[in-house]
């Protein structure tokens, strides 16, 4: 299909999203960017741009207009993909970057400048970037815009966002097509000082109009506790299996359904970050990437314990990126222990995994058990989000 007229897109990316996941610090609001960036933690945010940008078709977007802002908030990068398009137009800033990057208020600039030029706005971010776009086009008395999230936030809760960037094109690919309809969906946010103490405050800001396509765009964080997962069942089972492996270094997820689990064998684990336990001990807390890497080298056998969002269906890549694809090579999927309720993977028993490395999703894809109960499994399916299935 070819468009008979130009069809314009509003497109940002927020470079500093997704930046505090491999650290640890469960977003990036309210961090040390420069140290972190000094430290050799990079943006993630283009990566998942570009993956956008290379899934568009030509046919479909030859006669679509994308405005983006100055860098580093997206032209060098859409620039790069101008042949796709009839044109890429990039746009200044008035307000000054802070020490080279930007803040919500380049992005509330940008929306409210010219969010009225175009037919719908497509963000790589997180919640804060959704947050944003939604106090700007409040601002601007433009509520009912559409909008489509592309997830590169540590979190990335609401329901805004496809589930990959892969996906985040095919669904703006339908709505161009006149395949998909639009539909309010809601905007929340984790507070992430909260987070790094252990509780999980999320708010709620409002809904966005978004393209909804069945599957592709995530529904929401559920913040319930799960009255079908056998909590102490599961402990018990755990118990055994690591008295069997005393040699075994644990890497523990984050999540309130393993704090509530770990608390039955009397180990204090944190709620939201991975920590490390040897020989039904903690030996590291709430690890960053670096010491995670730094201390698999001391041991030879490792296992991963993780429980998905529920809401979203993730089991890896959101909330959990201190494990990189660099550790999951070392661990392989026939290591990895999936702890979870009937509810959190619903009707397909399918969970989605996006380590941000292709090869490595596809060595982890398959069927794996998952734990629901004592010596109770069930058979699920781990699917790459980027991959139609």
């Amino acid at each position: 299909m070819i468009l008979k007229r130009s069809f314009k897109i509003c497109f940002f990316i927020n470079p500093v999203a997704g930046i505090g996941g491999e650290p640890g610090l469960k977003g990036s609001d309210y961090v040390d960017i420069k140290k972190l960036i000094s430290e050799g933690y990079r943006f993630t945010s283009y990566d998942k741009a570009r993956r956008f940008l290379e899934s568009l078709d030509k046919d479909v977007f030859k006669n679509v207009i994308m405005i983006t802002p100055q860098d580093p908030m997206g032209c060098s990068i859409v620039k790069s993909f101008q042949n796709i398009f009839q044109e890429v137009r990039c746009v200044s800033l008035e307000k000054e970057l802070v020490d080279g990057l930007t803040t919500k208020d380049h992005t509330i600039e940008f929306v409210e400048k010219h969010s009225r030029e175009c037919e719908i706005i497509v963000l790589v971010g997180g919640d804060g970037t959704a947050r944003d776009v939604s106090e700007a086009l409040k601002r601007s008395g433009h509520e009912d815009m559409l909008v489509l999230g592309i997830p590169a936030g540590v979190k990335v809760y609401s329901g805004i966002f496809a589930i990959s960037p892969e996906m985040s094109a095919y669904v703006l690919t339908s709505y161009i097509k006149d395949e998909a309809t639009a539909v309010k969906r809601p905007v929340i946010d984790a507070d992430e000082n909260s987070l790094r103490e252990g509780s999980l405050n999320i708010r709620f800001f409002g809904e966005l109009n978004t393209i909804f396509v069945q599957g592709l765009i995530q529904d929401v964080k559920s913040s319930t506790t799960y009255a079908d997962l056998d909590y102490e069942g599961v402990a018990k089972y755990l118990d055994e299996i690591m008295s069997e492996n005393k040699e075994t270094l644990y890497l523990i997820g984050p999540g309130g359904t393993l704090k509530k689990i770990f608390e039955y064998l009397s180990i204090e684990k944190t709620a939201f970050g991975v920590d490390a336990l040897y020989d039904k001990k903690i030996i590291g807390k709430d690890l960053s990437s670096k010491e995670i890497k730094d201390l698999v080298k001391k041991f030879e056998k490792i296992k991963i314990i993780l429980t998905p969002i529920g809401g979203t269906k993730f089991l890896i890549g959101r909330g959990n990126q201190q494990i990189t694809p660099e550790i999951w090579k070392r661990v392989s999927r026939e290591n990895l222990i999936i702890v979870t309720s009937l509810s959190k993977i619903g009707k397909d028993y399918k969970l989605y995994i996006d380590t941000g490395d292709k090869n490595v999703d596809l060595m982890l894809k398959g069927f794996v058990k998952a734990l629901i109960g004592y010596r109770e499994e069930i058979i699920i399916r781990l699917v790459p989000s980027w991959l139609s299935e």
